[in-house]
């Protein structure tokens, strides 16, 4: 039985604190308040102590906070020309609480104006994270979510080679296609902008979108991902465009590949690993063969609300992985100024599965 986003998070701090806070401001991309409250909107404040969960919004929000509140969420309105911070600091009163953790991403301005009007018996202390922590392992219904992601952006790859005309469209026009059959299919977007980058591009593992056209022969590096009912995917595919790969590019190829599975294959265990581990699994294939030291990124990390969250799998991370995280298995080979591979699925941790059903042989378009 899944358990309920609050209670993950109140278990966290209810040892050390009398009640928790977070303020999301417009502009920060962070989705701690859908995950407790199920609000979808861009700014709000949420409070939690050991019998009230509060989400406080402004009057623009106030019905569609209503709307997708969860079951035990309050849901108190700020009328307006009225002060949040006033509303927030009726929620700390009536909770009498006197040590109140707050999440560390809220701005200095509010932090400063909450401290300067709280009475000197309550403090307030920076946390960092526990939300995030909480969002790690995922319950039955978010890894139902992702599937539904990954369905959707696997039926796009499928598609692909029918959609684009080497030699005729541009990155920046194929990267439009993947938003385009996004919606078409029933993502609510992409979650981050596609990466399509051929020839020499692919050598850049962050290559943006541009106005050069797909080469007619060569290689072409995809990385995208769409989000699904909150949830998001993340996946990359590197093809030959025209005949007879190139003998370089097939060993890279051959090299990517292994790292891959190896790193997959590290990602099945019973009770947990280390980050480091599973990255190292991965990168000592790659640094076997000629092309050492070319693996030039970690090898993965967490996603689910947001499409990098949670654990990093890199080679300094000493993050512990646990059954049920969702996280990448991204291994790369970037040869500057010629070609690019990378193949990128999501992995459930422990399970060691694959999310993806889009093949992962080389493929020659």
């Amino acid at each position: 039985m899944d358990v309920s986003p609050l209670s993950k998070v109140r278990k966290l701090w209810h040892e050390n604190y009398d009640a928790y806070l977070i303020y999301k401001p417009e502009y920060l991309e962070r989705r701690d308040l859908f995950y407790l409250t199920g609000f979808p909107g861009t700014t709000g404040f949420f409070f939690q102590a050991k019998r009230r969960n509060c989400l406080v919004v402004d009057s623009r929000y106030h019905g569609t906070a209503k709307f997708h509140a969860k079951a035990r969420v309050e849901v108190l309105e700020v009328a307006h020309g009225e002060s949040s911070l006033r509303a927030v600091l009726g929620c700390i009163k009536e909770s009498r609480a006197k040590r109140i953790a707050v999440e560390d991403y809220v701005p200095v301005q509010f932090w400063n104006s909450l401290q300067a009007n709280l009475p000197p018996k309550i403090r307030i202390e920076p946390v960092h994270g526990i939300t995030l922590e909480a969002r790690k392992v995922k319950s039955f219904s978010e890894i139902k979510a992702m599937r539904g992601a990954q369905r959707i952006t696997d039926a796009i790859w499928e598609k692909l080679p029918k959609l684009i005309s080497p030699g005729m469209h541009t990155e920046y026009e194929v990267a439009l296609l993947i938003e385009d059959e996004a919606r078409k299919l029933g993502a609510e977007r992409v979650s981050f902008p596609p990466i399509v980058a051929g020839g020499k591009h692919s050598a850049r593992p962050h290559h943006m979108a541009g106005n050069d056209r797909i080469p007619k022969r060569g290689v072409l590096l995809f990385d995208f991902g769409v989000r699904y009912r909150g949830y998001c995917s993340d996946f990359s595919r590197t093809v030959w465009i025209g005949k007879n790969p190139e003998k370089k590019f097939r060993a890279a190829y051959k090299a990517v590949l292994a790292a891959h599975a190896a790193g997959v294959t590290m990602s099945k265990f019973t009770r947990t690993s280390l980050g480091k581990n599973i990255d190292t699994a991965a990168r000592k294939i790659i640094d076997a063969t000629e092309f050492k030291g070319t693996f030039v990124h970690g090898l993965g990390h967490g996603v689910g609300l947001e499409v990098h969250e949670g654990s990093s799998l890199s080679p300094n991370s000493n993050d512990r992985i646990h059954p049920g995280e969702v996280v990448t298995v991204e291994p790369g080979i970037y040869l500057s100024g010629k070609f690019g591979i990378r193949i990128e699925d999501m992995v459930i941790a422990g399970k060691g599965e694959i999310l993806s059903r889009a093949s992962r042989k080389l493929a020659v378009w």
